[in-house]
């Protein structure tokens, strides 16, 4: 009888172990089901999970090839979860750790948009902005880039008058 219990207990915690991920690529695929289940709507505290689990990735296999597109896509979400400190955060830690993924001249140029748009600071985003177009000439966000530049600062109504004359032109 004793053999019995001790058998329905194991049982019962490889039952109850099997239904949970047990890893942190199981939970990053349920999580990214549970985003498409609620049609792309994003809780905070989905979104929080996911960025976790995405960068807690990228920390655990670093040489993984889905840990630059893990970072990227925590990049994504915190952008979106209007989180700028860690967006920057993730933005530097993808440039420095994967400068060669196709995906980092990306994260460069979103680190000057957070610093432009997010924190209000013209001389950061400025700078974000000049080492991306420095270490990226040849990106198809380069004439975006330059355009920032050229906006910062500007207010509402000054981009307005400033692109009704460019059209009257």
């Amino acid at each position: 009888m004793r053999e019995l219990k001790t058998l329905f207990i194991a049982a019962l915690i490889m039952l109850m172990t099997a239904c949970q991920p047990s890893t942190t690529a199981d939970k990053i695929a349920k999580l990214e089901k549970e985003l498409q289940k609620n049609e792309g709507v994003m809780t905070p505290e989905l979104g929080e999970d996911l960025v976790n689990y995405y960068c807690s990735y990228a920390t655990n296999n670093p040489s993984d090839s889905l840990s630059p597109e893990y970072l990227f896509k925590a990049l994504d979400v915190s952008l979106n979860l209007n989180n700028p400190q860690r967006t920057i955060g993730i933005a530097d830690r993808l440039c420095k750790e994967y400068p060669d993924y196709a995906k980092t001249p990306v994260a460069m140029f979103v680190k000057g948009f957070v610093y432009e748009t997010q924190y209000g600071n013209e001389e950061a985003a400025r700078k974000a902005y000049e080492e991306f177009i420095k270490a990226y000439p040849d990106s198809e966000l380069v004439n975006d880039a330059k355009a920032s530049i050229e906006n910062l600062g500007l207010t509402p109504e000054e981009l307005i008058r400033k692109f009704e004359q460019q059209n009257a032109e």
